[in-house]
């Protein structure tokens, strides 16, 4: 690797702030089972989400100045909505996350393990299903590689019980309905 190309990846990797924290695969492979990925709006340069539509300030475009299922029904796009917010402040993904459930889309929220705090409790209102990880996430990038608190993934849509099934291996998975 020449000399620029070093300056460019230490540049890019250091621009990266703590709440550039990318979703690893194993998670994002689990939650592509359960169908596409549609829209991912709370992106960055080095997601792995892959989503049809994603939207990231860093590339001055805000996932929360238009609701998700607007976005979704208007660019007729099937498919679930993935978000992780930035964890130093969850609270407007969530709102927009509950939004976008109640609009009938199916949603996966994976944020810290926080359950004493408004936006848990906004979350944990329009789940149908959630897993608390055993072991703390080893995230792609940031400040902080091995996130700082437990996460949790939480899912609204239709089919928890398949949610279940396929996260059970990896953290205390449930469905609402237990």
């Amino acid at each position: 690797m020449n000399a620029q190309k070093l300056v460019e990846l230490g540049a890019r990797i250091a621009d990266r702030r703590a709440d550039d924290l990318c979703t690893p695969i194993w998670i994002l492979d689990l939650v592509r089972a359960m169908g596409p990925i549609a829209l991912d709006p709370c992106s960055n340069p080095w997601s792995m989400v892959g989503a049809e539509v994603s939207y990231s300030a860093r590339r001055g475009v805000d996932g929360l100045a238009t609701p998700w299922d607007f976005v979704l029904r208007t660019l007729e796009i099937q498919g679930s909505i993935f978000v992780n917010p930035p964890y130093s402040k969850p609270g407007p993904w969530c709102d927009a996350a509950r939004d976008a459930a109640r609009a009938g889309r199916q949603v996966f929220v994976l944020s810290k393990l926080d359950p004493s705090t408004q936006w848990s409790a906004t979350l944990r209102g329009v789940a149908s299903a959630r897993v608390d990880f055993y072991k703390r996430i080893s995230f792609d990038g940031g400040a902080h590689k091995t996130g700082m608190f437990p996460s949790t993934l939480v899912y609204c849509g239709a089919f928890p019980l398949e949610f279940v099934d396929l996260f059970a291996p990896h953290g205390d998975a449930r469905s609402a309905a237990r």
